[in-house]
């Protein structure tokens, strides 16, 4: 509804000639939108606020956290690498602490998120093409996705990077999640995920 409702603002504004939510939801059929399947759970807000509060290691917040705020698969967050995130300074530029982060480990942002302070970049299928990982993204248009992120994710992807292991220098492609394990340094995988989140929720 809300977007409908921006986009019928900027219809009236003259900044776009065609709404297309409205053209789209004319099109689709309501029993797609069905939010709640029988089969499926329904955590309340407040129960998902208990569960965050509760949490208090830095990785798994982080990561329950982006999942919740940008809505991205399992595959694309542990894709991401630490040139697709962008955090912003009060000065609209990069904040120097992760600057900081970024020359220690000689890492260039993405040009897409170059001049967009929080944001965070998301790769198409196109972008890994040539990268070895092990999951592939689904996106499957040709340009990666620019999701902006909010005063509570940038905090908590702060407090992760600050307390995380830091990787060996002149790595190709620094992740951004990693695994915690003693002693090793590698991206994030979706059985490490896994026991990251439910050792979270007994």
């Amino acid at each position: 509804v809300r977007i409908r409702a921006f986009y019928s603002w900027l219809d009236d504004m003259g900044i776009v000639s065609v709404n297309p939510v409205k053209t789209f939801l004319e099109n689709v059929p309501d029993e797609e939108f069905d939010l709640t399947p029988p089969d499926r759970r329904r955590i309340e807000l407040h129960e998902m606020r208990e569960f965050l509060d509760w949490i208090d290691e830095p990785l798994a917040r982080c990561v329950v956290l982006t999942f919740l705020k940008t809505g991205i698969r399992l595959g694309e967050l542990l894709n991401i690498d630490l040139s697709c995130l962008h955090l912003g300074g009060v000065d609209g530029g990069t904040h120097p602490l992760y600057q900081s982060i970024l020359d220690r480990h000689d890492v260039e942002l993405q040009s897409d998120i170059k001049q967009k302070p929080d944001t965070l970049y998301i790769y198409s299928k196109a972008d890994l093409k040539n990268k070895n990982r092990r999951r592939s993204n689904k996106r499957k248009k040709q340009e990666g996705t620019v999701i902006p992120l909010d005063s509570e994710l940038k905090t908590a992807l702060f407090e992760y990077l600050l307390a995380r292991r830091f990787p060996k220098r002149n790595m190709e492609d620094v992740p951004l999640f990693t695994s915690t394990s003693a002693g090793t340094f590698v991206r994030l995988t979706k059985s490490a995920l896994y026991t990251l989140i439910t050792s979270n929720n007994t």
